[in-house]
């Protein structure tokens, strides 16, 4: 009987038996264990570091909307001066800069490295306070040619300059490289400051962008001073034959003169030199751009920093100034710029 019973129950406890040692849930627990913990130990340890945590700035949701608006800005920018410029020309962008040219793209990252990005940069730390918030369009050629070309193809005229121009309705600027990258330090300068201080009358806007044509930077290229150039050509004949106009009524006035312009233009950058040789032309911009409203062309600015009731006296100062700074050696002037 215990033999019959042996043969009728012993089979069934050992497919019992191995019922148990194969059911999934019971194979799979403990391989589990002792293969996530250690995978899952150093990857919480990371995350809990400060350095490995992501920026705020990666993620979209969180990234400043005025800067997410320029940004997509730029890129609408760029899809639709390429549909008007044509497969020829090369684009990069560097927010808020869209950056065309007939160059091969290395080379207009180094015009940006080497004098948009320090120029912008510098021109911020001495006067300008409010950055762009609209894309600015700088587009750069090789030659006349090509200058040529461009400007009709965007203007639907010829050169508006020999050299370059800025459009302020559109915030685009054109420059024939091939005349120098003071054309281009020009330009710039009147686009941003167009956004800082969008009211500033003509004479200082051009005699403050045509400071910076002829310019160098300090050796941590966080500043930029102008210095002497050609439009002294055009200055000092003027101031020889008693033609040039008082400073006043430069100054006096909303706009520079159409027939006088080379020599107006020319009469507002070596006045503007002037002010930064004393030390001034920084707090001259500040004082102005403040007072704008009610002094729309700095006069009554100007006679307060130099606490004078009109310029006459400090009129006769800087044209001998202009004529000594034209008689000085070079490497005087380039001293005295940087001091």
């Amino acid at each position: 009987m215990g033999r019959l019973l042996t043969l009728i129950l012993g089979p069934i406890a050992i497919l019992a038996a191995a019922f148990l040692a194969t059911r999934p849930d019971i194979q799979q627990t403990a391989p589990a264990a002792s293969t996530i913990e250690p995978a899952e130990t150093p990857r919480a340890a990371h995350a809990s570091r400060p350095e490995a945590a992501r920026p705020e700035s990666a993620h979209p949701e969180t990234a400043d909307p005025l800067q997410k608006s320029l940004v997509a800005g730029c890129q609408r920018v760029r899809e639709q001066m390429s549909r008007r410029l044509g497969h020829e020309y090369v684009s990069i962008v560097h927010t808020p800069f869209v950056i065309f040219g007939d160059f091969d793209a290395a080379r207009l990252e180094r015009v940006y490295r080497e004098t948009i990005l320090p120029a912008r940069r510098a021109l911020s730390i001495a006067f300008f306070d409010r950055s762009p918030d609209q894309p600015v369009t700088i587009v750069l050629l090789s030659g006349d040619d090509a200058y040529e070309r461009c400007s009709y193809a965007l203007e639907g005229r010829g050169r508006a300059a020999y050299a370059g121009y800025y459009e302020r309705k559109d915030r685009r600027l054109i420059v024939n490289l091939d005349t120098g990258e003071g054309t281009l330090a020009h330009e710039l300068t009147h686009a941003l400051a167009h956004f800082d201080f969008p009211d500033m009358p003509e004479w200082f806007d051009e005699g403050l962008a045509s400071l910076f044509e002829e310019a160098r930077f300090s050796q941590d290229r966080l500043h930029i001073t102008g210095r002497g150039n050609w439009r002294s050509r055009d200055l000092l004949p003027a101031l020889r034959d008693g033609t040039l106009r008082p400073l006043e009524s430069l100054i006096g006035e909303a706009r520079v003169r159409n027939d006088r312009q080379a020599i107006d233009y020319a009469h507002a950058r070596y006045f503007c030199l002037y002010l930064q040789q004393r030390g001034l032309l920084e707090a001259f911009y500040r004082k102005f751009r403040q007072a704008a409203g009610s002094d729309p062309t700095g006069l009554r600015t100007l006679r307060g920093l130099f606490a004078v009731n009109d310029l006459s006296s400090l009129d006769t100062e800087f044209r001998a100034w202009a004529l000594a700074y034209d008689r000085q050696p070079l490497k005087n002037r380039e001293e005295e710029a940087v001091r």
